[in-house]
Parts: C-alpha cells; sequence; structure tokens
C-alpha cells in the first residue's frame, strides 16, 4: 500500500512538472502572439494610410467626366463605357459616381 502511494506521488510530481513546463510554453506562445497581433495592427494602420482616395471628390468626379464620350454621343446605359461601370469599381468611386449629375445627363437607354 505504502509503494502505491509513493508511485501516485511520483507520478503526480511527474505530471506537475509536466504542466508546469505547459505553462511556460504556453506563456511563450502568448507573448509571441502578441507581439505578432502588434505588428499586424501597425502593418494594418500603414495599410490603411495608403488609400487610393488621395483626390478629393470633386477631382475625381472631374476625370469620371472626361470618361464620358464627346458630346453628342452618348454614353451608354451598360457596357464598357457606361458611367455604371465607375460604381462598381469601390464604395467612394459609387458615391463620386452617383452625386455627379453630368455623367447622367444622356445615357443611352436600351431599346430607346
Amino acid at each position: 500500500m505504502i509503494r502505491v502511494l509513493q508511485s501516485d506521488r511520483a507520478l503526480l510530481a511527474k505530471k506537475e512538472l509536466e504542466i508546469h513546463d505547459l505553462e511556460a510554453q504556453m506563456a511563450v506562445i502568448a507573448e509571441r502572439l502578441s507581439v505578432l497581433r502588434s505588428e499586424k495592427l501597425e502593418i494594418k494602420n500603414r495599410l490603411d494610410s495608403y488609400t487610393y482616395s488621395a483626390l478629393p471628390n470633386e477631382i475625381t468626379a472631374e476625370i469620371f467626366l472626361q470618361f464620358l464620350p464627346p458630346y453628342p454621343v452618348a454614353p451608354p446605359m451598360l457596357g464598357p463605357r457606361s458611367p455604371i461601370l465607375l460604381t462598381k469599381i469601390c464604395r467612394q468611386w459609387r458615391e463620386v459616381a452617383l452625386t455627379t449629375p453630368m455623367l447622367w445627363r444622356a445615357i443611352t437607354l436600351p431599346g430607346v
């Protein structure tokens, strides 16, 4: 009986050491994870600062107007020369295109 207790105590001591080792490894991993999260946030912030929206909306709208065919040719409602194409690039371009009435002044409607 005493031998069984001693054997159990030795096993428990061994398992406690294993737990201690695992906790130490987890602490190292947690520290590395914290460093990686910090690096990720730094990179994300840097990427966010490089936006393609450096131009004011007014200038972007003027560029969009140059996209239209010259007067009196009207742009098509659909297709590669349609102002609708500009609305599909990104949210900012959609907002600019939809708030630029000159883009929509003379669209050729299909079947008309």
